[in-house]
Order: C-alpha cells, then sequence, then structure tokens
C-alpha cells in the first residue's frame, strides 16, 4: 500500500530539528515516536539542559507511578503476595529511576543516540531575564523561571519548534508575538525563530509531516509507530497488531492523542483492505537508532541491582 498523498498543501514551517520538554522526556512512548519521527525523516530530537535537568527531578515520580502499575498488575495475576506489594513497588521505583538516570546520562555522549542533549549556552542567562522581564509571556510563579530557560535555551540551539506538553505557564500567543516583534525590531538572537514556536505535540508532528510530504495524518502514524516499536523476532498478525495498538494508546497518552487516534484508524483501514499483507506495507521503514535506545534503557533499568541501586 503507497502512502497516500498529502495533496497540494503550501509548504509549511521547520520542525527539522524539534526540542521537546521534560514531560515528553519522560513518557517512553511518546518520546520514542518523535524521535522515530525525526530520524526517519532526517530530522533531530533535542533536549535542552533545563529539560534534563527537569527530566532528571521528574524521573522519579514517572517511575514511582510505573512501578506502582506494574506491580499492582502482578498482584492481580496472583503472582504477588499482598504484604510485598508496596517492598516490590519500592524496588521496582528505585530500579527505573536509576536506570532511567543511568542511561540519560550515557545517551549524552553516545554516537548512536536517537536525541540529543544541547548544552547551556552562555548568552541563556541574559535571554532568560529578558524573557522575564520583558516578554509578558511568563505570568505565573510557579516554574516560570524554568519554563524562561527552556525557551532561551531552545533559542540559542537553534531548533525550530519546541514540542510541549508541560509548559502551561506560558502564555503562547503572547511569547509568540514578542518573539515576533523582537525579530522585526532586528534582535541579534531572534532573527532564526519561527513562529509559532511552541506546539502541541499533535501540531509539531503535524509540521513535521506536511513538511516532509509524509502522506495523511494516519498513514504517518502508522509508519512512525511502526518505525518505532516493530520488534525484531518474526511474529503473527495477532501479535502486532497488539503491539502497534497498545503502542498508539500510549503515544496519545504521552501527548499526541490526534496522531494516536488517526493512526489507529489507519492501522484499521489498512488491515481491511490488505488482510494479507499489511504487515509488509508498515514495515518498509525500521527507525534502527531509536529502537536501539530504547534497548540500552531497558538494559540500564536490568543493569540496576538491589534496592539500594547497586
Amino acid at each position: 500500500m503507497n502512502a497516500p498523498s498529502g495533496g497540494g498543501l503550501s509548504r509549511p514551517l521547520s520542525a527539522k530539528v524539534l526540542a521537546v520538554d521534560a514531560n515528553l522526556m519522560l513518557a517512553m512512548d511518546a518520546r520514542r515516536f518523535l524521535c522515530a519521527m525525526q530520524e526517519l525523516t532526517g530530522g533531530t530530537l533535542v533536549a535542552t539542559h533545563q529539560v534534563m535537568i527537569e527530566a532528571w527531578d521528574k524521573c522519579t515520580e514517572t517511575s514511582a507511578k510505573a512501578a506502582g502499575n506494574f506491580v499492582r498488575h502482578q498482584f492481580f495475576e496472583g503472582s504477588l503476595d499482598a504484604a510485598d506489594v508496596q517492598s516490590e513497588i519500592d524496588r521496582q521505583a528505585m530500579r527505573r529511576t536509576l536506570g532511567w538516570r543511568r542511561w540519560a546520562e550515557a545517551e549524552k555522549t553516545s554516537n548512536d543516540a536517537a536525541w540529543q542533549q544541547a548544552p547551556r549556552p552562555k548568552q541563556a542567562l541574559a535571554l532568560q531575564t529578558q524573557l522575564l522581564t520583558s516578554s509578558g509571556a511568563f505570568t505565573v510563579k510557579r516554574n516560570r523561571a524554568q519554563d524562561a530557560m527552556v525557551v532561551a535555551e531552545a533559542i540559542l540551539a537553534g531548533v525550530d519548534a519546541i514540542a510541549s506538553h508541560n509548559l502551561n505557564t506560558i502564555l503562547h500567543e503572547v511569547l509568540n508575538e514578542w518573539l515576533a516583534d523582537q525579530k522585526g525590531k532586528g534582535h541579534p538572537l531572534m532573527q532564526n525563530v519561527q513562529t509559532p514556536f511552541i506546539l502541541k505535540p499533535d501540531t509539531a508532528m503535524q509540521r513535521r509531516r506536511l513538511e516532509t510530504e509524509a502522506g495523511e495524518l494516519g498513514w504517518a502514524a502508522c509508519q512512525w509507530a511502526a518505525g518505532a516499536c516493530l520488534p525484531k523476532e518474526p511474529l503473527d498478525e495477532r501479535r502486532l497488531d497488539f503491539i502497534l495498538r497498545r503502542f498508539l494508546g500510549h503515544v496519545g497518552e504521552g501527548g499526541l492523542p490526534v496522531a494516536a487516534a488517526s493512526g489507529l484508524e489507519c492501522l484499521s483501514a489498512l488491515q481491511q483492505a490488505k488482510p494479507d499483507d499489511w504487515m509488509d506495507a508498515l514495515a518498509s521503514q525500521r527507525a534502527h537508532r531509536t529502537q536501539r535506545a530504547e534497548d540500552r534503557r531497558l538494559a540500564a533499568v536490568e543493569s540496576i541491582g538491589a534496592f539500594d541501586g547497586t
């Protein structure tokens, strides 16, 4: 099945170099989906220094939540006694936290990483200050300094946009107007800034899809999801269908509900139109760097020993 045409749409803004916020860095399948999208279209996914600081701290919370879900599932299946539930949650949360941190630190210097970390530029503090004092976009006290630093670092890193499932303290329209105004006035740091600059993850995906003429939304979502999660070993249709649907469901929960819903709809249509070879239609591309990065993350978690992280 050939990818449907994108149809005579005008050339969109770029998302070739796309930054993400801390929530997306920690949403495993949403991150993998965006990494695969960028890898398969020749783009780059970027996490700024401030984003990684926030993700480092927040990973304790996300690890605890994932551990709780995992252990409760074990309990309901009867493979764990009630008296052991809390201690096992604690153990799993510790392993996932330390494993994620170990993986994230190693990926910064990996030649095979699926994402890049941008260092904090020397002008970041000055631009953060300017954003806080003159843009009018940071009016909520909670996290305003951190969010302004995320924006400042992304601008200085030369990214095309920030995909955000977290930066809700920023008045996006106000920020975009200020960025455009500063660019028009010749601000030396704003000349390559696009507006809108902060995007919902679904909007960032749409921008990249249009930019690369990747076809209809559902088709692009199916291709990029398959590229991110297709197993290495051969599977039957039922198992692969389960993996893709579960993955897209997690992508939606992680911040891309439109992409996920469209991908699921396309998958069903593809299976109906090509019942004998729908798997071949989705297996033409595999995001190798993205999958190897995920393998390393899982290995990092497995490498954590006892509760004390030894």
